[in-house]
């Protein structure tokens, strides 16, 4: 993996559990800026990459690399600038070499 490609330092965030007494329990997310960092490249799915797959409601809209880390998992949300990426399928780790992983975010418009 070159490093040049990793441009966007990220901020990856993992819910919590929390519980609201009588058995139930709700996820919660971590305040704003706090989490992980790390550098990653976001690459947007093309349109055409998106219509060969026979996909309409295409729940990829950007995939995301960076360095192998186990703290993302398909739970997780990637915040950068402002915008914020939910992970929508498990990390792969490519090559099996635990040096680099590739997921699927769907970005949410607020």
């Amino acid at each position: 993996m070159k490093s040049g490609r990793l441009r966007a330092r990220v901020l990856i965030q993992t819910p919590t559990k929390v519980d609201l007494g009588g058995g139930e329990y709700s996820d919660s997310w971590p305040a704003a800026g706090v989490g992980t960092y790390a550098w990653a490249e976001i690459a947007p799915v093309s349109a055409s990459a998106m219509f060969s797959l026979g996909v309409q409601g295409a729940s990829a809209s950007h995939t995301i690399t960076m360095r192998y880390n186990e703290v993302v998992t398909s739970l997780s949300r990637i915040v950068y600038q402002g915008r914020t990426y939910y992970v929508t399928d498990p990390p792969i780790d490519v090559g099996a070499r635990h040096r680099e992983i590739r997921f699927n975010v769907q970005e949410k418009v607020a």
